[in-house]
């Protein structure tokens, strides 16, 4: 009886919460195991601790992969079309492209050992992703359409950097390089997260979790700061993007002007990331809750200056 051969196919390519046109196979202690059937989708709970453990390779059987080729290519180019021609452009299409290329090399540094290659093609890919948004302005409604609502840890990151940017040049940081580290720092903000023991993110252990989460923002920039990709501002806003205005934050209880600037707008775009993503009603409103929960932050978690400026761009786009 022949044996079953199997093929490998990175964990960016499936994607949370996409209804599945075969099985996907698990490799666990020498054997391949079963894991979700056609039609069944991998949840973005499950694929955050996919990412968290390291497991950035899901397997099928060697005669679906053309069905799953063409699934990956149909996906990517739905969301494509669907970004550029409706929300963003037909024009910036190159500039979708480059957030899905950014996209698939978080996913491989979340899922492995941190490699300076990896992360010298995100430097290289984000600048010329800010370039690229420098040259054909995106529209204020495209904004909110270039994220997404779903919760697993690379889209939060992908969405916070975004958000950054836009509110950053609402605020008056507009220039490219400014713009380059702020992307960085909000991409690799919660990096020292998939450092943990991967133990960590098993069911019943989330007490264990939520104590240790104090230390990610730390542990991120520790690991990063051997990398000559990413300078001093990069891993500024890395350490920074938890501290509050007040002094109630961490890891070092910073307050007011002792935080760097971009620090404090990766910090609203944050909060209004999880905010919208763990929300209830359409994306408005889950917008709109947000952004009265973020106008009660004024002085104790925010610079009520630039909050003031970021809710009032946020009205913008929502």
């Amino acid at each position: 009886m022949a044996t079953q051969a199997f093929t490998s196919i990175h964990l960016e390519e499936i994607g949370p919460d996409l209804e599945l046109p075969g099985s996907l196979y698990l490799f666990i202690s020498g054997k391949f195991i079963e894991y979700k059937m056609q039609g069944d989708v991998v949840p973005a709970s499950k694929y955050d601790q996919f990412i968290m453990r390291k497991m950035k390779y899901l397997f099928v059987k060697e005669d679906e992969v053309a069905i799953f080729r063409k699934w990956i290519g149909d996906s990517r180019n739905n969301e494509l079309e669907l970004l550029a021609t409706i929300t963003v452009g037909d024009d910036q299409k190159k500039l979708v492209k480059l957030k899905q290329n950014i996209k698939r090399f978080m996913v491989d540094i979340f899922s492995s050992e941190m490699q300076e290659e990896k992360i010298s093609n995100v430097a290289m890919s984000t600048r010329s992703f800010i370039q690229e948004m420098s040259s054909n302005v995106v529209p204020d409604m495209a904004w909110s359409n270039l994220s997404s609502l779903s919760k697993n840890i690379v889209d939060h990151s992908m969405n916070v950097a975004l958000m950054s940017i836009f509110l950053a040049d609402q605020v008056g940081f507009g220039q490219q390089k400014i713009r380059e580290n702020l992307f960085l720092g909000s991409i690799f903000h919660d990096y020292g997260k998939s450092l943990f023991d991967h133990s960590l993110y098993e069911a019943g252990n989330e007490d264990a979790l939520k104590k240790e989460m104090i230390k990610h923002p730390e542990m991120g920039k520790n690991a990063l700061s051997s990398s000559p990709s990413l300078n001093q501002e990069v891993l500024r806003i890395i350490e920074e993007h938890h501290e509050n205005y007040d002094g109630s934050g961490y890891p070092a209880g910073k307050k007011k002007s002792m935080i760097y600037d971009l620090s404090k707008i990766v910090s609203v775009a944050n909060e209004f990331d999880h905010l919208v993503q763990n929300g209830h009603g359409s994306h408005k409103e889950r917008a709109h809750d947000a952004m009265d929960e973020l106008s009660r932050g004024a002085g104790n978690k925010f610079d009520p200056d630039k909050l003031q400026k970021c809710l009032k761009a946020l009205k913008l786009i929502f």
